[in-house]
Parts: structure tokens; sequence; C-alpha cells
């Protein structure tokens, strides 16, 4: 699991100190646009954890988490179309989507699989998995685009979460705790 949530938030990294270049400078953006675009997968991202939360509970965390890593996978080859400043919003509300999906996911499967006695410490090494992959992602980037260019960058944002749900789908699904009662909140 830890492969496969740093596969996809190398990704997200990975984009994050290009976008802003490429708005302003291959689309001709402002500021705010480079604002709307790179915030606008909060959007997704906060409401994708309430689902992802749901069905994750009802179906197991395994299928959030290849249905996250793939979208994430989506939303890097979204990037490579010539959409402009709204192509690139519709990418960063499905990586936020995504984003969700591979977070709430992880996470369950981090609690399922952890003795309870060793729940926080499991919890602190998923954690590091997102922060491997979200500071490794800003300097790959970087260097990808030094070498190759946007469009491969963004093909390789695309890729790495693609296998990231490849080590997902190769992965065993976590026992289900069936003696947790269940729990009724405001949420759908």
């Amino acid at each position: 699991m830890f492969v496969s949530v740093v596969l996809a938030f190398l990704a997200l990294g990975m984009v994050l100190p290009l976008l802003p270049r490429f708005i302003e400078r291959e689309l001709g953006g402002s500021v705010f646009a480079v604002g709307v675009v790179i915030g606008s997968y909060a959007i997704t991202g906060i409401a994708g954890r309430v689902l992802a939360g749901r069905v994750a509970d009802q179906r197991g965390p395994k299928i959030v988490l290849v249905f996250g890593t793939a979208a994430m996978a989506a939303a890097g080859f979204l990037l490579l179309l010539p959409f402009g400043i709204a192509g690139l919003v519709f990418a960063r509300l499905v990586v936020g989507f995504g984003d969700a999906c591979v977070y709430v996911a992880s996470a369950s499967w981090a609690v399922d699989v952890a003795p309870v006695e060793r729940r926080g410490q499991v919890l602190g090494i998923f954690g590091l998995a997102i922060w491997v992959g979200l500071s490794g992602g800003a300097p790959l980037g970087d260097l990808i685009y030094t070498l190759a260019g946007y469009e491969v960058s963004w093909l390789v944002a695309g890729v790495l979460p693609l296998l990231g749900a490849g080590v997902a789908l190769a992965m065993r699904e976590p026992a289900r705790h069936s003696e947790v009662p269940e729990v009724r909140t405001w949420f759908p």
C-alpha cells in the first residue's frame, strides 16, 4: 500500500511546480488563473472524502484505492489535452477526487491491518507515504520538465498513479473487522 500511495502522490507533487509556469507562459494565464487551477482540486478532494469513506466501509478499501489511483492517472493524462485553463481545472477536479479516494482507502486499509496497539505508528508510516510522494514529486517534476518538457511530465504524471493502481490490484484485501459497531453520522 505504501508504494501505491507514494506513486500516486509523486504524480500529484510533480505537477505542482509546473502548472503555474505552464499557465502563465504557455497559456498566457494570470496569477488568478493559477490560483483557480491549483485550488480547484480541493473542491472534489473535500467532497470525495465523504463518498470514498462510505464506499470503503461498504465494499472495502481496495476498490476505492484502485479507483483513486486510476482517477489520479486519468488526471495526469488529461493534462496532455489542449483544452486550456478550463481543461486544467477539469483535470485538477479529477485529481482531487482521486486524491480523496487514495487518502481515505489507504488510511482505512492501514487501520484495518494494524494491530490495535500499533495503529498510531502505522498511521504515521502511512502519512509518510503521502509526504514522500509530495516532496519527492516536486523536484522530479522539475527534472523531467527540464529534460523533456511539459508533455513528458504530464505523461509521467499519468503513468505513476497507473503503476500505483497495478500495485493496489495485486494486493490482498485486508480482513474486515466485523466486531466494529455501525456508527451513524450526519454524512450521507
